[in-house]
């Protein structure tokens, strides 16, 4: 088949167009292929930072906190090691909780000292349910470990050492309260205590055997109970992935930990989009370039070359918008504005990162003068209509309230149709441009129309319903508060402004003149408005 001559600049738009159209579809499913990893991004963020009530005092601490903790120059190594113990506290459950999000499991742990059950002497970590609230089974943790970072780790005879020092606390008699719990321990130390743990049961097994050959049973049940002991903390040993050089790291350096997490999970969240954006640039580029091979525009070794071009720069593509977006979404997550964090569950995070991804190339090849103004203008053009004026309406708006969410979701989608219009309508007004060019952006600005139009109507459809409810409830709450001023009912009437407030997200402090009055006669009572 022979290959008609296809013009350099018209070939060079039409891979552009399929580059366009490989990068809007991968953006379209970033945020459902990685969205769970903005959970695990957040959950790195709030090791960081901590938690803090409404009033801005910290109820749970992070990284940050601890770091700032004061420490006593005469016991500076002491102070400071007894910190980077606390810090480990903290990274192994946003360790655990981050990876279990990933792994898209509901099991979660928190501190128990975070969750009410105070300075627990036995328990460090416990099982939560998703609410944060502890899992009891007659009135016992589900799930519960003791962290023990204890000793030196400057050689290895002193991670020897401090191996076979824990152990030996947690074997002996005064550790009793701790048999049977799990006990985590530094990276660097498991193996060590492990070893010796069993040795020495090994150890306090035989010399019981010997002493029962001998006849002296008592003092041979005494060693096979000391036995039992080291074969406890043997089982229930537990790496926490975790050195004593990485706890006092983190304890001095918060941020840069933070960062690296952040940007491993961010990582993850690359990786795994990759695969299906290669799928996805594999098919489009694919079914574009069979096409161009038919028509013979371009023969099969030129297609060949073209779709694993594509698929590569799919997979780019993918991991970028799979690491910004898990980023985007956990730092969403970790606002403190309710809306914002009811936004990171929707498409927004993707949305974000794919439009700032495809204005940015827009931005850079202007700057190059490799397009001019209106060329610059019609790409971020066909960007805003084609990602945010098709699904930024009424998805944001619900996510933020169900309702009258729709109705401001309505009304973004209105207006961001309404910019896009006036800017391409201003473009054709004010540049000389050629038919071809006239008509792209023409289609633009009627494209902005149709989006103007149905988001209006959703708008309109919106506040009928919504309104037309709330205009009803309104009406009936009038008229009880009417009667009730007749009839001199203060009963009534607290009842129908209470509907009223309600209906408008708010409440009434009392809920009938006998709270007030008990409110009144309380001389410790505050009213806070």
């Amino acid at each position: 088949m022979s290959k008609k001559r296809v013009e350099p600049d018209k070939e060079k738009e039409e891979k552009s167009r399929t580059s366009k159209v490989i990068e809007g579809s991968i953006g379209g499913v970033t945020h459902e292929q990685v969205g769970h990893y903005g959970g695990a991004v957040a959950e790195r963020i709030k090791e960081y930072t901590g938690e803090f009530d409404p009033n801005g005092k910290v109820t749970v601490k992070g990284l940050k906190q601890i770091a700032e903790s004061k420490v006593d120059p005469r016991y500076e190594y002491q102070n400071t090691k007894q910190q980077a113990g606390f810090a480990a506290e903290v990274d192994y459950r946003a360790k655990v909780n981050s990876e279990n999000i990933i792994n898209k499991s509901k099991k979660q742990i928190a501190r128990s000292n975070d969750v009410g059950l105070g300075n627990n002497p036995v328990a460090d970590f416990v099982s939560v349910d998703q609410q944060g609230n502890p899992i009891l089974i007659d009135g016992n943790p589900e799930w519960s470990a003791q962290m023990k970072f204890c000793g030196k780790y400057g050689s290895q005879a002193e991670i020897q050492n401090s191996a076979r020092d824990i152990v030996d606390r947690f074997a002996g008699s005064k550790f009793e309260k701790y048999r049977g719990q799990k006990l985590l321990v530094p990276s660097e130390q498991y193996d060590p205590a492990l070893n010796y743990a069993r040795d020495k049961a090994a150890e306090f097994r035989n010399a019981a055997q010997k002493l029962r050959t001998s006849g002296d049973y008592e003092k041979a049940t005494m060693l096979e109970a000391r036995a039992a002991n080291f074969d406890s903390v043997a089982n229930n040993l537990v790496n926490s992935k975790i050195s004593s050089r990485e706890a006092m790291f983190m304890r001095q350096n918060p941020k840069l930990h933070t960062t690296y997490n952040i940007a491993k999970t961010a990582h993850g969240a690359g990786m795994e989009n990759v695969k299906t954006s290669a799928v996805i640039s594999g098919v489009i580029s694919l079914s574009t370039s069979l096409a161009a091979a038919i028509n013979g525009s371009k023969d099969i070794s030129e297609a060949a070359v073209d779709i694993a071009i594509d698929v590569g720069k799919g997979v780019a593509v993918g991991y970028g918008y799979g690491a910004a977006t898990s980023v985007v979404s956990g730092a969403m997550q970790r606002s403190s504005n309710m809306a914002i964090q009811s936004l990171s569950k929707t498409s927004l995070p993707g949305m974000i990162v794919a439009v700032t991804y495809q204005v940015g190339k827009s931005v850079v090849r202007w700057a190059n003068g490799e397009i001019d103004g209106v060329q610059f203008v019609v790409e971020v053009g066909e960007v805003g209509v084609g990602v945010l004026a098709a699904s930024i309406g009424a998805s944001i708006g619900t996510a933020i309230f169900p309702g009258i969410g729709t109705v401001v979701g309505g009304m973004v989608g209105y207006i961001v149709g309404s910019v896009i219009y006036n800017s391409t309508i201003n473009t054709i007004r004010d540049y000389k441009l050629s038919s071809e060019r006239l008509e792209t952006i023409t289609a633009i600005s009627q494209a902005a129309l149709l989006s103007m139009e149905a988001s209006r109507k959703d708008f309109e459809t919106a506040m009928n319903k919504h309104f037309k409810r709330r205009a009803q409830l309104l009406r009936s709450c009038f008229m009880t508060m009417d009667q009730a001023v007749l009839n001199n009912d203060h009963e009534a009437f607290t009842k129908g402004l209470s509907a009223i407030a309600i209906e408008m997200g708010s409440c009434l402090r009392f809920k009938d003149f006998a709270e007030f009055d008990s409110f009144m006669q309380d001389s410790n009572s505050k009213l806070v408005l």
